[in-house]
C-alpha cells in the first residue's frame, strides 16, 4: 500500500495537492513538498510551500490594517493614553512635517538628538496560528554614522501582562541605514502563539542624531 509521501508526490496539480492536505492536515516528512515546520496555520489545517499544500480558505483570514494611526497623521488627544501621535506612546519622539513619505506627517525619533528615544504601539485582535506581514519605512539622513543606531522589534505578548516573549522567532531589525531617502522594510512573523494577546511593535534609537519612521504596516 502506498504511504501518503508516495501519494503526495504522484498528485499532479496544485488544487489535488491541495484537496489532499485539507483532508487531514497531513505535512509528510520527508518530501518534497512538504515540511514539518512549514504546516503554520491553525491545528486542522495545512499550508507548504508555494506550488504545494495551502491553507483551507479561512483559516487565516486576511484582514485591514491593525496599526492604528499608521502615518501618524492624528495627534495625541489633550489627556490621551499616548505621547504626540494617538494611539502610540513613547518618550524623545517629535512630529516631523519637513519630510513626510506620505501625509503630512512622520515620526521623529530623537527629537533632543544627543538622548535615546522609543516608540511603541500595542496590536490586539490578533488570530493565533497565523503569520502576519510587518513594514515600515525609515529615514535615517538625521543619524550619526559614528554611533547613531536604529532598531525595530515585534515581539508577541503572550498573556494579560506587559511580559513579552524573546523567543519565539521575534523580528529584530538592527542594522546601520543612512543616505537621504527612505528605506522600505518588510518582514513576515512566525505564527502567532497560542494564547497570543497581542503583538508589540516598538522602534529604537540610540547614540546620536534622529531618525524618521513612516507608514507602519501590520496585516495578514
Amino acid at each position: 500500500m502506498e504511504n501518503k509521501d508516495e501519494l503526495l508526490n504522484k498528485t499532479s496539480s496544485i488544487e489535488q495537492k491541495n484537496r489532499y492536505c485539507e483532508d487531514d492536515c497531513f505535512c509528510p516528512k520527508p518530501s518534497p513538498h512538504c515540511q514539518d515546520d512549514q504546516c503554520t496555520c491553525p491545528k486542522g489545517s495545512c499550508t507548504c510551500p508555494v506550488g504545494s499544500c495551502t491553507c483551507p480558505e479561512g483559516a487565516c483570514p486576511q484582514t485591514v490594517e491593525l496599526v492604528q494611526n499608521p502615518s501618524f497623521e492624528i495627534p495625541c488627544p489633550v489627556g490621551g493614553n499616548c505621547n504626540v501621535f494617538a494611539n502610540w506612546t513613547g518618550t524623545n519622539i517629535a512630529a516631523d512635517t519637513l519630510a513626510p513619505l506620505t501625509g503630512n506627517v512622520a515620526a521623529e525619533l530623537g527629537a533632543a538628538p544627543a538622548t535615546n528615544a522609543t516608540l511603541t504601539q500595542t496590536i490586539n485582535g490578533l488570530t493565533a496560528g497565523c503569520p502576519y506581514k510587518f513594514s515600515f519605512s525609515v529615514n535615517a539622513q538625521g543619524l550619526n554614522n559614528a554611533n547613531g543606531f536604529f532598531a525595530a522589534t515585534a515581539l508577541w505578548q503572550p498573556g494579560n501582562n506587559n511580559a513579552l516573549d524573546n523567543t519565539t522567532n521575534p523580528i529584530r531589525i538592527d542594522e546601520r541605514f543612512s543616505g537621504n531617502n527612505y528605506v522600505f522594510i518588510q518582514r513576515i512573523t512566525n505564527i502567532a502563539p497560542i494564547g497570543t494577546m497581542g503583538l508589540v511593535i516598538t522602534f529604537t534609537k540610540t547614540g546620536t542624531g534622529s531618525v524618521l519612521v513612516d507608514d507602519v504596516s501590520l496585516y495578514r
